[in-house]
């Protein structure tokens, strides 16, 4: 992730022995464009099954990460207000039902967080939502993507300039006459900060052309993953 000449990177290294996810969160922060580099630190003392790091609108500095429990996988998050120098404690966001599965943060022009996890259970998959208003994480309404075929191939989350947050997913379709098993590309989208009352519409075909994608005429991209 880049913010002026300054480079920050976050990875994941199977160095931490005796945990569920044998993966420990490490980050390196550059300040010449990646000539040189300060030494790895370790980004949290839990396993980390996967981790972002972020930039907001007004400088801060995000990482956002998963651990894996007993029920399911948690949710932390921990935020630099000087460039990476220091960071805050992490705080827990909250806990998804399933151990695995796919997760996509995003940043908002406001400064808002919006991190995405997919979540399996008996009526089929959905996208679990946790906003970041700038001061605290809340659950929010999440999306009910169906269960066509178990988890999801793909999952992705952008902000607009305009202040929508769009998530975009690849599942697998029903079987055609033929026995293929086509894969289907749907986004939704909705405007952010979000009230309470707002809620996902259908999520829709996605622009595609691509075998097996059908593609919808006229649109138009309106951010780029």
């Amino acid at each position: 992730m880049t913010q002026g000449t300054h480079l920050h990177l976050l990875w994941t290294c199977a160095t931490l022995p005796g945990s569920q996810d044998p993966k420990a969160l490490y980050r390196a922060r550059s300040e010449d464009g990646g000539l040189t580099w300060a030494g790895a630190q370790p980004g949290s003392d839990r396993a980390a099954s996967a981790g972002w790091i972020l930039a907001a609108a007004n400088g801060e500095l995000h990482i956002v990460w998963e651990s894996p429990e007993a029920s399911g996988r948690s949710a932390w998050h921990a935020r630099s207000l000087d460039d990476g120098q220091t960071w805050s404690g992490p705080v827990n966001i909250g806990l998804a039902s399933s151990g695995t599965g796919l997760s996509a943060l995003a940043a908002d022009p406001a400064g808002g967080l919006h991190l995405v996890q997919e979540s399996s259970g008996a009526e089929g998959t959905s996208l679990v939502y946790w906003r970041w208003d700038g001061a605290t994480w809340r659950l929010d309404e999440g999306l009910a993507v169906g269960g066509r075929g178990g988890a999801l191939l793909a999952l992705q989350a952008v902000t607009e300039p305009t202040g929508r947050l769009v998530v975009a997913f690849a599942r697998h379709g029903l079987p055609t006459a033929d026995n293929a098993a086509p894969v289907e590309m749907l986004f939704s989208s909705r405007p952010v900060p979000a009230a309470e009352t707002v809620s996902w519409p259908t999520p829709t075909t996605a622009p595609g052309g691509a075998e097996g994608l059908p593609a919808t005429p006229g649109a138009t991209p309106a951010a780029t993953v």
